[in-house]
């Protein structure tokens, strides 16, 4: 044993051969008692990294490692305490959140820029969109030119009328307006038949009354021009008196009774008086029909008092019975 090192040798015959015990000589050069300080200066310059210290460097504090409480902020939310449940709010179109299973499924059935087409302005080589200017409308796709007509259609059946029409009646016959109307619609009709037709206004108003249009008068013609609002479908071009204000004064060959108005089912007026009576009956006479006698009254049927049931209650006199008077 060296008295310096402290190192155990053996004679090998010819030298002394030092004795290795599996210990460390040296660390990072340093031999006998190493120090910590030491050993993490040879760690460092050896491996390029600082050892664990077993004690917390300047400034820090020993953690245990408890959760002492989680908060989330939305669409994050806790339930808070050591162990919370942590969940993320479905996104909604306002708020954001976690995607549903729904909306991926939806999302991936939309291509790839789906919405970027643009819809070009059509010209006169280019199919594309267009706007409904003054003076055009546009019923069921079809572009017309407000104000203007097709030729007249001569018509002897109920109509359906279209858009930018005329027609000619020529027999009593409804033509009803277009269903759906824009603004400036216009429909043109004259009745030659000589007998009343309709003009239907399809749940419109016309002239600002929820009614339809009588045309009573031959010869009657106008064009209706569709206003919207209250007013709906206004008259214009009207060329008869059926369609004007007419006082009734200077209406000529009016009619004298119910039935030269049309009016078939109507009742006419009768008077009603009373005619003989005898002992047992009432006759009732009318002014326009048979008249009709009333029957006395008997025990199981109404009717007229009769004379002697009459002197019967004129005779009775007061009585008491069981504790009333009659």
């Amino acid at each position: 044993v060296a008295l310096d090192t402290n190192k155990t040798y053996r004679w090998s015959g010819t030298v002394y051969v030092y004795i290795t015990s599996g210990a460390v000589d040296s660390v990072g050069g340093n031999t006998g008692v190493v120090t910590n300080a030491q050993i993490s200066a040879a760690a460092t310059a050896g491996y390029g990294f600082t050892p664990y210290n077993s004690t917390n460097p300047s400034g820090f504090t020993t953690n245990t490692g408890t959760v002492t409480g989680v908060s989330g902020t939305g669409p994050i939310s806790s339930t808070g305490g050591t162990a919370p449940v942590i969940s993320i709010a479905a996104a909604t179109t306002s708020v954001p959140g976690s995607m549903s299973a729904a909306d991926k499924l939806k999302l991936d059935g939309i291509a790839a820029s789906a919405n970027a087409y643009s819809l070009p302005t059509a010209d006169a080589s280019t199919l594309g969109g267009i706007k409904v200017g003054s003076g055009l409308t546009i019923t069921a796709g079809v572009l017309a030119a407000a104000g203007g007509v097709g030729a007249p259609a001569l018509i002897s059946t109920n109509t359906n009328a279209t858009a930018a029409s005329s027609y000619v009646m020529t027999a009593s016959l409804t033509l009803t307006l277009p269903a759906g109307p824009s603004l400036g619609m216009v429909v043109e009709f004259q009745n030659v038949s000589g007998a009343i037709c309709t003009i239907g206004r399809s749940g419109q108003n016309i002239m600002g009354m929820g009614e339809d249009l009588i045309l009573d008068i031959g010869f009657s013609s106008a064009k209706v021009v569709f206003m919207g609002g209250t007013t709906g479908w206004a008259l214009t071009d009207a060329t008869s008196t059926a369609l004007a204000s007419t006082a009734w004064a200077n209406i000529t060959s009016k009619p004298t009774t119910v039935a030269g108005y049309g009016i078939t089912d109507a009742v006419g007026v009768t008077n009603l008086a009373q005619g003989t009576r005898t002992a047992t009956s009432v006759i009732v006479t009318s002014s326009t029909g048979t008249g009709a006698t009333l029957a006395e009254a008997t025990q199981a049927l109404a009717g007229v008092l009769s004379a002697a049931d009459k002197t019967k209650i004129d005779n009775l006199t007061s009585m008491t019975f069981d504790g009333g008077t009659y």
